[in-house]
């Protein structure tokens, strides 16, 4: 069976590829690809509690609202929160969806390409080799900072002391980029494609 940490990097994996895909989705069903992509004793419980703290720290899409819903669940009527884009019905979540795959969906759809490209939302994909220049790998934390004309990024290890206050959190994913959002590009004003530079006291900066 796997620990927590282990059990915390299957589920940013399966939400990040969720929310890649604008996909509708509860707590229910990352646990239930976990189970079929990962390990099949994995707890609801451990991957809810996780999904929520995502949602909490801001770690989900900026366009993600969390809303609380009555469902059927083999007959019987269960309140969750189901996650999805705003412009999405919620009304129309279907929870046999991703109940009644075995497999990985998004492994036949593709996964996410390592680029330094914008993806449909704008967000600036952070390529996987300049991450491995920083020793950032999948799972780990990114701590991204919005500065005058330039986005400082730090790998979770560095001392806290040397993080702004004003820096997000982000999760490397499964491909091992990291991808910054829209706002966050607005705020240190880059709109062109960005250069990447390693520095030697590992951070990376974009500008």
């Amino acid at each position: 069976m796997l620990n927590d940490a282990e059990v915390a990097i299957a589920t940013t994996n399966i939400v990040q590829k969720m929310t890649d895909h604008d996909e509708m989705f509860t707590a229910f069903d990352v646990t239930h690809l976990a189970r079929v992509t990962v390990d099949d004793e994995i707890h609801h419980s451990t991957v809810k509690a996780f999904v929520n703290q995502m949602f909490a720290n801001g770690e989900l899409p900026r366009d993600y609202i969390r809303t609380s819903t009555e469902i059927d669940v083999f007959g019987n009527k269960v309140r969750v929160f189901v996650y999805s884009p705003t412009w999405k019905d919620v009304e129309k979540y279907d929870p046999k969806h991703f109940q009644d795959m075995d497999s990985d969906p998004f492994d036949k759809k593709g996964a996410p390409k390592a680029s330094h490209g914008r993806d449909k939302r704008g967000r600036l994909c952070v390529p996987v080799s300049v991450m491995r220049e920083m020793g950032s790998v999948v799972g780990e934390k990114v701590y991204v900072s919005p500065e005058n004309g330039v986005i400082v990024c730090f790998p979770q290890y560095i001392s806290s002391s040397a993080i702004p206050a004003n820096s997000r959190v982000y999760i490397v994913d499964r491909s091992g980029n990291i991808r910054i959002s829209k706002r966050v590009q607005a705020l240190a004003g880059i709109s062109n494609n960005p250069n990447f530079v390693a520095s030697e006291d590992e951070k990376i900066e974009i500008f």
